[in-house]
């Protein structure tokens, strides 16, 4: 089967022309579909209030989602998941259901996912910008650390590319949270 690029030509064309849009330099906006990745640079990087030798003591890497603040779902079985990305076939991301309510433990449990990795992360330079979910944690049914650290690799790249992205756009004039 021959690789067609179309998809990706076009798509980095409407992340280009949202880079412009974002710097004030064209007044249309791309495609909307790619606003979402200045949006995340946005929060990652400019607007990240975590300071890693300030806060180290009580920040960890868990992914930009706080179980049932941010995310919450419900499946149609009257099940409760932190959010509708796990799989609802494992046990160890059930957080509760309708009949007995929330696992109080279990939550706890899953906030404190960086607790799995707790050493290697405080020595990792992509720490205030870790990206993993619980989900990158999940091996059968269970959590385990070396799942999640298999995963270490590709957020130092994509903690790497949001900062260079995010440096072009604030060098090019971009004000982020003023639109």
């Amino acid at each position: 089967m021959e690789y067609d690029d179309s998809f990706n030509i076009a798509y980095n064309y409407e992340m280009f022309k949202n880079f412009l849009w974002s710097c004030g330099k064209i007044h249309d906006l791309g495609s909307k579909l790619t606003v979402a990745y200045i949006e995340q640079i946005e929060k990652l990087v400019a607007d990240r209030t975590v300071g890693l030798d300030r806060n180290k003591k009580y920040a960890h890497p868990a992914g930009p989602c706080l179980i049932g603040a941010n995310k919450f779902f419900v499946n149609t079985d009257g099940e409760f998941y932190p959010c509708e990305r796990v799989d609802e076939s494992i046990e160890c991301t059930r957080i509760g259901n309708l009949e007995k309510g929330l696992d109080i433990e279990k939550i706890k449990s899953l906030l404190n996912i960086g607790k799995l990795t707790e050493d290697e992360c405080k020595q990792c330079w992509a720490f205030q910008f870790c990206s993993q979910c619980l989900r990158s944690a999940v091996e059968g049914d269970h959590l385990s650390k070396s799942k999640r650290l298999s995963k270490c690799n590709f957020s130092r790249y994509n903690a790497e590319q949001s900062l260079m992205d995010y440096i072009v756009l604030k060098e090019y004039g971009a004000k982020f949270g003023k639109k």
